[in-house]
């Protein structure tokens, strides 16, 4: 469908039951005249509309069946940070924090990992890890708890200002 055509569908189904009153009497033969910035802005809402409905879990949730996923899949894209050696020590001394700029067209994040930096030790150079969103609130319990800290095979993510993102790990990251 080309932009023309989308237009015009538009304006057909905009004026299409206008016209008439609930008992079917003639009211007004004008058209709503809008110009195609209001129809994109209509568009646009409606399309931010239905993908926060797949995503959030309504009548469809994103990835439950094979149509809600290739209905979205276009929006899904994958992408990629690396430190360039921004690793700090946390406030927890055994680990480490990476801060990561997310994309600016991003919406929902729905898969993370991180690959660990070359080491000297070849079990963890270069190994995958999932990372998990975390709370700031959740975050200063799990530095308490022994069992509930970053391990070998996951990292915490926390969300600061500015699209901006903390990951803390037991040893530097590569690539985010």
């Amino acid at each position: 469908m080309t932009v023309q055509e989308m237009s015009d569908e538009f304006t057909v189904l905009l004026n299409k039951d206008r016209n008439f009153d609930k008992y079917n009497e003639l009211q007004s033969t004008l058209p709503i005249e809008i110009d195609e910035y209001e129809k994109s802005v209509f568009l646009t809402q409606s399309q931010q509309l239905l993908v926060h409905q797949f995503y959030s879990g309504g009548a469809m949730s994103f990835e439950l069946t094979e149509s809600s996923r290739r209905a979205l899949n276009e929006l899904v894209s994958e992408a990629t940070s690396c430190t360039n050696g921004s690793g700090v020590k946390s406030s927890n001394p055994k680990y480490v924090s990476s801060f990561f700029e997310l994309p600016e067209d991003l919406w929902w994040i729905v898969y993370e990992r991180a690959f660990f930096e070359d080491t000297d030790d070849e079990c963890i150079s270069g190994r995958e890890i999932l990372i998990v969103p975390t709370t700031h609130d959740e975050y200063y319990a799990f530095q308490r708890n022994p069992f509930k800290r970053p391990d070998d095979y996951s990292g915490f993510r926390l969300d600061l200002k500015d699209r901006r993102v903390e990951v803390v790990t037991k040893w530097p990251i590569k690539e985010y």
